[in-house]
């Protein structure tokens, strides 16, 4: 149905740019793996590793680390979300000790899928209008909380595991780059001077076919916002993990080339966004 299509593509969307803005914010990858882009009318900056060369239409992969991440997206994480078995998607850094990789801060992606029987809702409760209000709402408290957090270390890695809803799922799925792991992975966090977790609800997006809950869990804070709340936990998982290099200095990301436009990423199809194209040498 043109509306599961649409909230589909909406949540990959989300998806795309929330973890972009972590990877941003939190200075994952250097400045030029990303490009300007606008989902509901809010400008956001786009992991974009990848570049296309116009004369022989060759991929140029401009940081390894960061088209691995896209790629665990794009072939992963949303195989597992259009099937409707993604339960929970858990993006964790952390600190990359060779004793044990504890986790540094978290940002929880909670999914449900429901069904015109179970689900009601009147029309303005899936009005387009409000969808982009949740959809801002949940990127701009993302911005404001992820620019709370102390500086990241040096020496950091990045993962991803992945909860399924065990009632549907084969006991054999994996998709595309992800292994099978521990239902609890990515719980010891490395807390200092013993300080506990907060774990924060950033915002949520609901469609009448996809509900999506966001949740930062981080010991790394200076504040104490209200509203917190558990992410939750249980089924079976999986796990991806990569250690990209640092983005030096503390420069804004490079703004759109010469006249190059800034594309709205809010209506786009349901596939991954196409790479922006190279020019080619001495033009």
């Amino acid at each position: 149905a043109p509306r599961a299509r649409a909230s589909q593509t909406l949540m990959k969307n989300l998806l795309r740019v929330c973890v972009s803005t972590i990877c941003y914010q939190r200075a994952l990858f250097p400045p030029d793996c990303f490009r300007q882009k606008k989902l509901s009318g809010i400008a956001v900056q786009h992991l974009q590793c990848k570049t296309k060369d116009k004369l022989t239409n060759k991929v140029i992969v401009h940081n390894e680390e960061g088209a691995l991440l896209t790629s665990w997206l794009e072939e992963g994480v949303f195989d597992a979300l259009q099937k409707r078995y993604l339960k929970t998607l858990q993006f964790a850094v952390t600190n990359g000790d060779d004793a044990g990789d504890n986790v540094l801060e978290s940002y929880h992606f909670e999914f449900k899928y429901p069904s015109s029987e179970t689900f009601q809702v009147n029309d303005d409760a899936i009005d387009a209008g409000k969808l982009k209000a949740q959809a801002q709402k949940l990127m701009r408290n993302l911005t404001e909380l992820s620019n709370t957090l102390d500086d990241l270390p040096d020496a950091r890695a990045i993962t991803m595991a992945l909860r399924y809803y065990d009632d549907v799922t084969p006991p054999d799925y994996e998709p595309a780059f992800f292994v099978g792991a521990e239902a609890d992975a990515l719980r010891r966090f490395a807390a200092p001077d013993g300080r506990k977790t907060l774990k924060v609800k950033i915002g949520h997006v609901a469609s009448q076919h996809h509900a999506l809950k966001m949740l930062l869990e981080t010991a790394s804070y200076d504040w104490a916002p209200g509203g917190t709340e558990s992410a939750s936990g249980g089924a079976r998982a999986g796990s991806a993990s990569l250690a990209p290099r640092a983005r030096g200095g503390d420069e804004p990301s490079a703004p759109p080339r010469g006249d190059e436009r800034v594309e709205d990423i809010s209506e786009s199809e349901d596939r991954a966004p196409p790479e922006a194209s190279e020019p080619p040498a001495g033009a």
